[in-house]
C-alpha cells in the first residue's frame, strides 16, 4: 500500500511540476504547427544554396520554357512557395542566332533586373549539321546573362527525335560562367507535337532542375559522354 501512495505522489508531482532537463533549466513545449508551417520554417532555417537566394529569377529562351505552362509552370510553382518573384519570357522558334542578333534579351533582363536567370535555349538548333560554326554567337549572349555579377543556369535541350547529338555538348563546354543543366536524359511527356512538354512532363522537367538548383549544380548525375 506505502508503494502505491509514494507512486501517487509522484504521478501528481508530475503534473504540477514544471518538466526539467538535465541542467535544471524549464522546458516549455509550444502546441503543435500545422504542416504547412512546419514546411514553412523548415525552408527558414535551412541553409540556402547561393543559386536559391535570389529575390527576383528570369526564365528566359525558347518555347520549350512553356509560356504558361510545362516547365515554366513548374518552375514558377516552386519559387512562389519560397516567395522568390519569378517572371517568364519566350520567344517562338528562337535560335542561338536569332537571340544574340535581337534585343529581347536585353530588354527582358533590363526590365525584371534579375538575381538569376534560367535559360532555355538549344532546342532549334539540335538538328544542324554542323552546330559547331553556332558557338561564336554563345559568348555574346552569356555575357549580357551574366552581366552586373547575375547567376545563370543554362538549360539544354531535351532529346527529340530530329537530335543529331552533337550541339549539347558544345553548348556545355561554352556557356561558363553560366551553369549547364543536361536535360538529354530525362524522358518527358511531349505534346501532340512530339517536340514540346506537357505540364505532366514539365513537372518531370521542373523537379530536375529544381535539384540541379539545390545543390548549386554540383549534382552527381552526369549526362554528357
Amino acid at each position: 500500500m506505502q508503494r502505491v501512495r509514494t507512486l501517487a505522489s509522484l504521478a501528481l508531482l508530475a503534473c504540477t511540476q514544471p518538466m526539467l532537463s538535465r541542467d535544471d533549466t524549464v522546458v516549455v513545449r509550444d502546441p503543435p504547427r500545422p504542416a504547412s508551417a512546419l514546411v514553412a520554417a523548415s525552408i527558414a532555417e535551412s541553409p540556402t544554396p547561393a543559386l536559391l537566394r535570389a529575390r527576383t529569377v528570369l526564365h528566359l529562351g525558347d518555347s520549350t520554357v512553356g509560356f504558361l505552362g510545362g516547365l515554366q509552370k513548374s518552375l514558377d510553382r516552386r519559387f512562389s512557395e519560397r516567395h522568390v518573384h519569378f517572371y517568364s519570357r519566350s520567344w517562338t522558334s528562337a535560335s542561338l542566332v536569332s537571340v544574340d542578333d535581337s534585343h529581347d534579351l536585353d530588354e527582358a533582363l533590363s526590365r525584371f533586373d534579375p538575381d538569376l536567370v534560367i535559360f532555355n535555349l538549344g532546342m532549334n538548333n539540335v538538328s544542324w549539321t554542323r552546330p559547331e560554326v553556332l558557338m561564336s554567337h554563345v559568348p555574346g549572349i552569356v555575357k549580357r546573362l551574366t552581366a552586373n555579377g547575375r547567376s545563370c543556369v543554362w538549360v539544354g535541350p531535351p532529346s527529340w527525335k530530329e537530335d543529331r547529338g552533337v550541339l549539347v555538348p558544345l553548348l556545355a563546354k561554352s556557356v561558363a560562367p553560366c551553369l549547364f543543366f543536361d536535360s538529354r536524359d530525362l524522358e518527358l511527356e511531349r505534346q501532340t507535337d512530339d517536340i514540346h512538354p506537357t505540364d505532366v512532363g514539365g513537372e518531370i522537367w521542373g523537379e530536375a532542375v529544381w535539384r540541379f538548383l539545390e545543390t548549386d549544380g554540383h549534382t552527381e548525375e552526369t549526362f554528357l559522354p
